[in-house]
């Protein structure tokens, strides 16, 4: 990409030439199709949150290609990646069975798949095995392949309906980060998620890894434009936030299609996850309802909380010293809820990583804060107060009783 450098001269000449336009107007010949530019502004966090305004400049879905939409369905997906790259038949068909164990609806197949032995026809018997274990076959393809005019697009409509014959469910054309997040989500209600985030795969990258700031900032950066795919949960390599705090990303970040980075092995077979396998299991990926807390600012502290259906969750991104926190239960419905709590257990010792991920980078965060688990009787009239260690986190289930 050319950066484009101009003289302080040049930016004066811009300025007074953009200050005579706004005071006189100029004229324009034929029609003009300019894009959308919108500045946000919110006395609170919750509504700079719950705003709509950027899907909103986008059409409504047209009603002859979505008269149907039982076929999208939101869910989470386990994923490879995070513990190594371009995996083989066998690999993949097991995550299919850690995918059914987790209660997860999907399972992402990374770049590498195509230079399987008789590429289409292993795609075809993995999908068949998904379908019979209740999971969702997407595939990974890179645009650059695809996209391309000429003929209709006949490349892109060969490679999709290919796709579509093997009996995979959906397809993840990536567009490398650099995709802006525009809202098209609203015309297009199969787009279940998108890039254009620095998410969790900065871990395993020499530039990596990204900090606790970054994730305390993106629920009122990123995320006020639409979902993302940040890939959230990475326990085996945090970088310098806790276990809870990764917990927490499950909440606070939000992706319909939610690609889960961790190990799924690693997940469902170690002792020191178990306590929270109940949360990863059953944790949404759509929400009913969104309120964020009146601490949270920007960077600092990131304090969200979501409803589907009867029951909330809320998850707590803390960057910065150790901090005790109240929170203040009065968005719950009427009634008594159990709340199971996962916060970090600054007393224990901290949990060693190296071995953990064979592709991990840990450079000097070798070890993390771990997490443990409470539970308390709550209202909406009651406080939980929480112990956040640096760079921690929390996640709360409230379960209606």
């Amino acid at each position: 990409m050319k950066k484009i450098r101009f003289r302080l001269h040049q930016v004066l000449s811009l300025f007074l030439l953009f200050m005579a336009c706004a005071n006189t107007g100029f004229d324009v010949k034929g029609n003009v199709t300019t894009p959308w530019r919108c500045v946000l502004l919110a006395d609170t966090l919750n509504d700079l949150v719950n705003n709509t305004m950027v899907a909103s400049l986008n059409p409504a879905p047209a009603p002859q290609l979505f008269a149907d939409t039982d076929w999208i369905k939101p869910g989470k997906s386990v994923w490879h990646w995070w513990s190594g790259k371009y995996v083989n038949y066998k690999e993949e068909h097991d995550m299919v069975d850690d995918a059914h164990d987790l209660g997860f609806l999907y399972s992402m197949v990374d770049e590498g798949w195509e230079r399987w032995p008789d590429k289409w026809a292993s795609l075809a018997k993995l999908c068949d095995y998904a379908k019979e274990k209740g999971v969702g076959i997407f595939v990974w393809k890179h645009s650059k392949e695809i996209n391309f005019p000429k003929n209709d697009y006949v490349v892109m409509r060969h490679f999709l309906d290919s796709v579509k014959q093997t009996g995979a469910v959906g397809l993840k054309v990536n567009f490398h980060g650099c995709q802006q997040s525009s809202g098209e989500f609203r015309t297009y209600l199969n787009e279940v998620t998108r890039e254009g985030i620095r998410g969790l795969e900065v871990n395993h990258m020499k530039e990596g890894p990204l900090p606790a700031s970054h994730n305390a900032a993106l629920p009122f950066t990123r995320y006020v434009t639409g979902h993302a795919d940040y890939t959230p949960l990475g326990l085996t390599e945090p970088g310098e936030t806790t276990w809870a705090h990764q917990l927490a990303t499950l909440v606070t970040f939000y992706s319909p299609f939610n690609c889960i980075a961790e190990n799924t092995r690693f997940l469902l077979s170690s002792k020191n996850v178990q306590p929270a396998l109940d949360f990863i299991k059953t944790v949404p990926s759509i929400w009913d309802e969104t309120f964020v807390l009146p601490q949270s600012k920007i960077g600092e502290l990131a304090a969200i909380a979501r409803r589907k259906d009867n029951d909330w969750y809320l998850g707590i991104l803390r960057s910065g010293a150790a901090q005790e926190i109240q929170i203040d239960c009065s968005f719950l419905g009427d009634g008594e809820y159990l709340a199971e709590i996962l916060a970090d257990d600054t007393e224990a010792g901290r949990i060693n990583l190296e071995g953990l991920n064979k592709e991990a980078n840990l450079w000097q965060w070798n070890t993390a804060v771990p997490f443990k688990k409470s539970i308390e009787r709550v209202s909406y009239e009651k406080t939980i107060t929480v112990h956040l260690a640096e760079h921690g986190g929390a996640a709360i289930k409230f379960i209606e009783q």
